[in-house]
């Protein structure tokens, strides 16, 4: 007998469920690291992005002094894959180097993409960080480690 309202049946329901093709896996965006247009760098490696972010360097790889900025739409993927932190620990990490004084500046999140394109743009030192498809033609985008973000090797997705 057949239960009003049920079709398949928990059966029915697992025999379409194993027969169906898998569901695409979605590639995670890559994550540019942007720079003002005229700053002679067009490539940057994880280690010197690692001691940019982490307060331990305050200038750029070719002698600028840096200016850090984050885009919150992609800050927790940026530091696990550049930093290999949590957003959390990243947090920990720059409250210990205020408190003790250190030289480093905390990375500004500045309002949304625009104004960060903007800023970045507008502002020599500065370096940032936002999702790949974002970057727009103001700012010059960095390779990463000689890998450009449409690279599948490119290690910041």
């Amino acid at each position: 007998m057949k239960t009003p309202g049920v079709g398949f049946g928990t059966l029915g329901i697992a025999l379409a469920l194993a027969l169906a093709p898998p569901l695409p896996v979605q590639a995670q965006e890559a994550i540019a690291v942007v720079v003002h247009p005229d700053n002679p760098l067009t490539t940057i490696s994880r280690e010197e992005l690692r001691r940019l972010y982490l307060g331990t360097s305050t200038i750029l790889p070719k002698g600028e002094s840096v200016l850090l900025l984050e885009s919150a739409t992609v800050r927790e993927r940026f530091y696990a894959a550049a930093l290999g932190m949590s957003l959390a620990r990243f947090k920990r990490h720059w409250i210990g180097v205020v408190f003790s004084g250190g030289s480093g500046t905390p990375p500004k999140e500045v309002g949304g993409l625009d104004d960060l394109r903007h800023f970045v743009a507008t502002h020599r030192g500065a370096i940032a960080f936002l999702g790949a498809a974002e970057a727009g033609g103001t700012v010059k985008v960095l390779a990463v480690d000689g890998l450009r973000p449409d690279d599948p090797r490119y290690p910041l997705k």
